[in-house]
């Protein structure tokens, strides 16, 4: 008896756990923008993945959105994808458009806040080349696996 009441603790936690462990879903690249991935308390859907050999080429666009009654915050150096020969790539900078001219930032990725009920669209260059079918990480934890 004793031996299970301190199994079912661990047991407990483990299922916990698993629980809260984002949604992992298997996707071509075409189907990726209708498919958002549940990443915490928000809705990342991956509207272009260009995973390109070409700098101004590789490219990732996202739309978050918190579906939640509180502020919502997301790391973006988390996001990692890894390709089929092991590479790995992280988001290396951002570019935004103001009246129709389009600004590059080369620097490294900031949290980003998005407030209750809101959404944000935002697009990222990927550090280097993606080889497919790639596995998309949050942190530790595997969301995605993208193939051609």
């Amino acid at each position: 008896m004793k031996r299970i009441s301190r199994i079912l603790p661990l047991l407990a936690l483990a299922l916990g756990l698993a629980a809260q462990a984002p949604t992992q879903i298997k996707l071509k690249v075409k189907e990726l923008g209708s498919n958002p991935i549940r990443v915490g308390q928000l809705n990342l859907t991956i509207r272009n993945f260009q995973p390109d050999t070409r700098i101004s080429k590789r490219r990732v666009d996202l739309h978050l959105q918190n579906m939640t009654n509180e502020t919502a915050r997301l790391a973006l150096d988390e996001l990692l994808i890894v390709g089929s020969n092991g590479s790995q790539s992280s988001l290396c900078g951002w570019s935004e458009t103001f009246d129709g001219c389009t600004v590059h930032h080369l620097l490294p990725t900031q949290p980003v806040l998005i407030a209750p009920g809101a959404y944000r669209d935002m697009s990222f260059f990927l550090e280097h080349s993606v080889k497919l079918p790639a596995r998309i990480y949050m942190g530790r934890d595997l969301i995605a696996e993208v193939s051609e």
